[in-house]
């Protein structure tokens, strides 16, 4: 009978613990925790929020049990005011009266977060095609031909005009890095004007009684120089839609043209008078080769990631020398290329 009021007894302090440790005290304020009531030093103060283990209820004061973060599991005593007790039976739970099975309402549709586009790599590679004016290196160019006739030296000079003129560009490259890239511009250049004649001729008897005529050309002379300039590229994006391109390099140049190969005049002469006119002349093509060099930049503007539009401007300089030609010239005849140029055009990129 012993043993089993001894089991009993436990049976009923296992209850009893169980059932008080199902109630909860939930801390509303700043609340210290005294080892009994009345105390006037706390053992802890607990935060907002935390959940302690109601052990018992004296009055204004709850006893509970808390996790001390020194000595472990503690017991001690806080006031009613601080915490928000909750019980077992007084926690929520479902009321529902039974009935028809009811649909529940559909849920709103829930729209996919966006994803983000993966940032495109700059574009680095370009081709432009471009159409403007050019100036070239040198307004004039003299060609003198010395000849010997009756025994003396004949002068035939003619002075070349090189006035403003079209040109062309089309070209491509690209940025290795951000910044640093190689390029390829041909280009094309077209002057026309007339030429300036004049000549030197010699008395047929008397020494030293040169007769001088001058006249100009009736038809416009045309030259034409074209030129493939390797560029080293230092690339600025000033933003997603404008770059800047300053560029630089050498030059090899084709020079071609109409030029005089002949000058026919008439001569009078009596006793020691000499007079000579001009009545007409003949042209042929001539050309030449060189190298020189260039430098340059371009400003470009994109309406989209590939289309824009731009503008540049070159300086160039070389020097052709004209072999094996027609033209009367002395040999070697050196004619200056390039000059200035600018325009603008289309811009692509990828």
């Amino acid at each position: 009978m012993r043993r089993v009021l001894i089991v009993l007894t436990l049976l009923a302090t296992a209850w009893t613990s169980a059932l008080a440790q199902s109630i909860t005290a939930v801390v509303t304020t700043v609340a210290p925790i005294y080892v009994k009531p009345g105390a006037s030093v706390p053992l802890r103060t607990a935060a907002i929020g935390t959940v302690l283990v109601v052990r018992g209820e004296e009055g204004e004061w709850v006893e509970v049990e808390f996790q001390d973060p020194q000595w472990g599991r503690r017991v001690g005593y806080v006031l009613a005011a601080n915490v928000r007790v909750e019980r077992p039976e007084t926690r929520p739970m479902d009321l529902s009266v039974p009935g028809p099975e009811r649909v529940a309402p559909p849920m709103p549709a829930q729209t996919p977060p966006a994803i983000a586009p993966a940032p495109r790599a700059p574009a680095r590679g370009w081709f432009d095609v471009n159409i403007g004016v050019a100036v070239a290196a040198e307004e004039e160019t003299e060609a003198i031909y010395n000849d010997i006739r009756y025994e003396e030296v004949a002068t035939f000079a003619t002075l070349y005009r090189t006035p403003f003129g079209a040109s062309f560009d089309i070209g491509g490259g690209y940025l290795f890095t951000r910044h640093l890239g190689f390029g390829v511009s041909v280009t094309g250049t077209a002057h026309e004007d007339t030429a300036d004649l004049a000549i030197s001729i010699p008395h047929p008897i008397f020494p030293n009684r040169h007769a001088t005529d001058a006249a100009e050309t009736e038809d416009k002379l045309m030259r034409t120089e074209g030129a493939v300039h390797l560029q080293l590229v230092a690339g600025a994006p000033l933003g997603d839609s404008v770059t800047l391109r300053v560029f630089g390099g050498p030059s090899y140049f084709r020079l071609e043209g109409d030029g005089i190969s002949g000058v026919f005049y008439d001569q009078a002469w009596f006793g020691t008078a000499n007079a000579v006119e001009i009545t007409s002349y003949d042209t042929e093509k001539f050309e030449g080769t060189g190298w020189g060099f260039h430098v340059g930049a371009d400003l470009s503007g994109y309406f989209t990631r590939v289309f824009g539009l731009g503008a540049f401007v070159r300086y160039s300089r070389g020097e052709v020398e004209v072999e094996d030609t027609p033209v009367l010239v002395n040999e070697p005849w050196e004619v200056k290329v390039g000059g200035f140029q600018a325009g603008g055009g289309i811009r692509l990129r990828f």
